[in-house]
């Protein structure tokens, strides 16, 4: 018996319970499972807990990692959206419950400018941000949220303020997130702040003691008091979003950017180049809207099953951008779909351009990159590339020989080193971004669900899937997490 109790305590720190929930569409339920996780080797296990009989045998899964795994979190295994709403065991809950705490982090009106630099700091610092959203505060919504400081002599002004303009509220995880979030703010007073922790977020984003950039809790109670205000667990929206629905054209930060760490990066270059945020939310979507989102791609590009993948393999930011004439100035700054193949604006090159470009390659050499032309002449004259590779003595056509191969996609970005698909970009998949294509969808793709025929531009509901796409995106704005409409 004894061997067999240190088998099972053995077995049972070799993996981590939780329990998931997935929304099954076609009986409009949720099913809940068991979910093993073996960090060993990567392998995850489900056990259907109603039906009590294995689900999904132990299989190697390196998409998924220990620190996706905490309560309130969703992740994705096989493209099932599950939702992990509890801890199997007391063994996991005591492993890992005390590792992630939950606080609040909320960018102030004076600091929403530089919301890319302050969210890259607070990436960078070891929190998650499991949820996010930007809004507009009413003056009652303020006085609820700052309930503390109503004997205070700056309470008005404070409240004015905090609803001068947009805020950022997040969600934010780790390791005694708490203390670690207040430490990394700083002082209230910038003023003090700037003198005793001069490295601060309120020494270097801060003006004084109540414009100060961003807020924290003071305890744990007080985070998940406040958070509740923001989002509520109840199942409603809390403060109403900042969108302005004029103007405007969508960006969605796609699932493997926000969670490689980008979103800051990003969002600070849309600022950088011009462009206003005005609205900014966080999403778990289900497959079933995006593949109504992505409708007028299905048939035409031939990636329509690998997009719709990557854009609900995981959390995603959905922004409204203004700027006058926005979706065609923004898909300017995004660039084309495919990081690899931005070349399109040079499909002829001298030999003597392609040479130097070749040159100034990480580890080409001027003799590799005389070959490289060689290759490509004689490739040219022989028809490997097929007929779109034309060829004479001082021009070569290597459109689709730069599309063929990944790595000549550094010849593009040396070329167009600026556009938000080249800097932070993989493939054609994993691009980054989405954006508004066409200029009558800008409106169309974030346009809220209240009032929708006064809200759509009289072309947008022309055509079925047009209407469909409303449909999914109307609710993008009203929503913490979509799902889809029961059957």
């Amino acid at each position: 018996m004894a061997n067999v109790l240190c088998y099972r305590r053995e077995s049972q720190a070799d993996r981590f319970a939780f329990i998931a929930e997935w929304y099954d569409p076609n009986a409009s339920l949720f099913r809940r499972y068991e979910l093993l996780y073996y960090p060993k080797d990567g392998s995850v296990e489900m056990y259907d807990v109603k039906n009590h009989r294995t689900f999904l045998k132990r299989t190697k899964y390196d998409s998924l990692h220990l620190e996706d795994l905490f309560v309130g979190n969703k992740i994705t295994i096989f493209s099932r959206h599950l939702s992990l709403v509890d801890y199997g065991d007391q063994y996991t809950a005591r492993k890992l419950g005390s590792r992630k705490e939950r606080t609040l982090a909320l960018i102030k009106p004076d600091a929403a400018p530089k919301m890319g630099e302050l969210i890259d700091i607070i990436i960078n610092a070891g929190f998650t941000v499991t949820k996010a959203k930007m809004m507009a505060l009413s003056r009652k919504e303020a006085i609820d949220f700052y309930v503390d400081h109503q004997s205070k002599p700056f309470y008005n002004e404070l409240l004015q303020f905090v609803t001068s303009g947009p805020i950022v509220a997040m969600e934010i995880l780790g390791d005694d997130a708490v203390s670690k979030w207040k430490t990394l703010l700083g002082p209230a007073n910038s003023a003090v702040a700037r003198t005793d922790a001069p490295d601060s977020i309120r020494a270097n984003f801060g003006h004084d003691g109540l414009r100060n950039a961003a807020h924290g809790p003071d305890s744990v109670a007080s985070a998940a008091q406040e958070l509740e205000l923001f989002f509520p667990s109840s199942g409603g929206h809390g403060p109403v979003n900042s969108a302005k629905f004029t103007n405007c054209t969508c960006c969605i930060i796609k699932p493997h950017a926000v969670n490689e760490g980008l979103t800051g990066k990003i969002i600070k270059a849309i600022i950088s180049e011009g462009f206003q945020i005005s609205a900014l939310q966080m999403f778990n979507l289900e497959r079933a809207n995006v593949e109504e989102f992505y409708e007028i791609y299905k048939g035409v590009v031939t990636e329509y099953l690998e997009m719709v993948t990557e854009l609900c393999s995981g959390p995603c930011i959905a922004m409204e951008i203004i700027q006058p004439e926005p979706p065609k100035a923004f898909r300017d700054f995004c660039g084309p779909s495919d990081p690899s193949s931005q070349h399109q604006c040079f499909c002829c090159l001298p030999l003597a351009v392609l040479h130097m470009l070749c040159s100034e390659l990480p580890g080409m050499h001027l003799e590799a990159a005389s070959c490289l032309c060689l290759i490509l002449k004689c490739a040219g004259k022989l028809g490997i590339f097929g007929t779109s590779i034309a060829w004479n003595t001082s021009v070569l056509n290597f459109h689709t020989f730069l599309c063929m191969e990944e790595w000549l996609g550094e010849i593009a970005r040396h070329l167009r080193p600026g556009t938000l698909r080249a800097v932070f970009g993989k493939n054609k998949i994993q691009n980054a971004v989405h954006c508004t294509d066409l200029p009558e969808d800008g409106l169309l793709e974030v346009s809220p669900s209240i009032a929708p025929e006064t809200s759509l531009p009289a072309n947008s509901c022309t055509h079925f899937c047009r209407c469909k796409r409303y449909s999914t995106f109307s609710r993008f704005w009203t929503t913490n997490s979509l799902h889809p409409h029961p059957k």
